[in-house]
């Protein structure tokens, strides 16, 4: 099996999967990747807000500011990774320098409000977050803050996390979170499901094409469910177990989502969903070759399939066949996953 020389993941959005091609573009700051939603920034330290765009530059004293049902992606300038939940204030205080850099500069960064998620597994000093709680130095690579009015909470994903304030402080390691009340000092807490403290982050992935849809009797197209396919024809049977597979891997069942994609191709072999189902399902192990076949076939089959096009180019540039994955993103329709998408290898190239 080729070797892939990036990491992936199937759940938590373009941000995540690409973001390792993004940081070969050389001489950015820290930029806006990913917004859903009303997202707002300002860089005069809250005077004035306007709207964020992906692959807005943002300078040091930035801050990001999400509303109800919205989201942003960030990549600071110290190569780390953010993702803000809805109803989240975040700002950068400080901007921390590359990997590499001597003497290196620490980034602080400030979470007034929300959820965040951090990812950074470079070498080299990693960021600090500040909390009008609790702040938090990081010595590991992946956790999860959320701040409340009364209260904050950081759940260690990877790694170890000192927390301290006023009164105390705690360190904590992976599988471990640390609570912190206004007023009292830190205290550590043991986590027997730590990857539920970012459930927000999951994101189901879409696998159906249009022409998949238009292929199913209106009666069966409004009943795509499990409950209700006793009586379903084979071929829509195939359908929902591949929209099944994708929730199971979600969900962290990847032998029940793996069985789930093959059932579902050998019911519905000349739909494209249960070929991109399976090209998830594969991806998420690492079995990139595999899952390369896989969503070309489902590709092949509905080349207007946004959901088809963009497992099948995110594969190509894992495998670095820029020029394929290109060649595919311009055939497909300007959805804004597409555009997002074309925005990164535009980035990689440094246009």
């Amino acid at each position: 099996m080729r070797r892939a020389g990036r990491f992936y993941t199937v759940f938590l959005s373009l941000f995540l999967l690409l973001s390792p091609l993004l940081l070969l573009a050389q001489g950015w700051r820290a930029k806006i990747v990913a917004v859903k939603g009303k997202v707002l920034v300002s860089k005069d330290g809250g005077k004035s807000w306007f709207p964020a765009e992906p692959f807005m530059e943002l300078p040091e004293g930035s801050c990001i500011k999400t509303y109800e049902d919205s989201m942003a992606a960030i990549l600071l300038s110290d190569h780390s990774q953010i993702r803000l939940s809805a109803e989240s204030l975040f700002c950068i205080k400080k901007s921390g320098s590359p990997p590499g850099k001597i003497p290196p500069v620490i980034g602080i960064n400030r979470i007034l409000k929300g959820r965040v998620w951090f990812r950074n597994k470079r070498l080299g000093p990693k960021p600090i977050f500040e909390t009008p709680i609790l702040t938090a130095s990081i010595r590991g690579t992946e956790m999860a803050l959320e701040v409340e009015r009364w209260k904050a909470k950081v759940v260690v994903l990877e790694g170890v996390v000192l927390c301290k304030n006023n009164y105390g402080e705690v360190s904590a390691k992976r599988g471990e979170g640390v609570v912190a009340e206004r007023g009292k000092a830190p205290k550590k807490v043991v986590l027997l499901r730590p990857e539920d403290s970012v459930q927000w982050l999951l994101v189901t992935p879409d696998v159906l094409a249009p022409s998949d849809l238009e292929r199913i009797p209106p009666y069966w197209r409004e009943r795509l469910k499990p409950e209700l396919l006793k009586e379903a024809p084979d071929y829509v049977k195939g359908i929902v177990y591949a929209k099944m597979a994708v929730k199971e891997l979600v969900r962290g069942r990847w032998r029940r989502a793996y069985n789930l994609a093959k059932r579902s191709i050998e019911l519905s072999p000349d739909f494209s969903a249960p070929h991109v189902a399976m090209a998830t399902v594969l991806q998420y192990k690492g079995m990139f070759d595999e899952a390369l076949e896989e969503a070309k076939r489902g590709y092949e089959i509905a080349p207007e399939s946004i959901p088809a096009a963009l497992r099948y180019s995110e594969l190509l540039l894992g495998m670095d066949m820029v020029e394929r994955a290109k060649a595919v993103l311009k055939g497909a329709k300007d959805d804004p996953r597409v555009l997002t998408f074309r925005g990164f290898i535009a980035l990689m190239e440094d246009r």
